[in-house]
């Protein structure tokens, strides 16, 4: 099991995010949103996190994967977006100190 909690804030908006997950793989509907799905699972040693949305606009498909980098000092998240004319991708690397 997974939860993570994230907060973004822009110029006078906040943002605010949390998701508990399985790492099972199946699909599972959100229950604040039934077309919204999502799954979690292990591909290799790398968590990945897939979320996809159906609405009547049109499909959006996010995945996250999670990495432990610089033999454990680190994370690497890389993000994907594909959908609604939105298609991007971000990497976030965390550092311990």
């Amino acid at each position: 099991m997974v939860r993570i909690d994230a907060k973004f804030e822009f110029v006078g908006q906040t943002f605010a995010w949390s998701a508990q997950r399985t790492a099972d793989g199946r699909e599972r509907p959100e229950p604040s949103d039934p077309q919204n799905v999502s799954s979690l699972r292990w591909d290799g040693d790398t968590l990945l996190f897939t979320d996809r949305t159906e609405g009547a606009k049109a499909e959006v498909t996010m995945t996250w994967r999670y990495e432990i980098v610089d033999s454990g000092r680190g994370l690497r998240a890389t993000e994907q977006i594909r959908g609604r004319g939105r298609d991007q991708d971000n990497i976030w690397v965390f550092e311990r100190r």
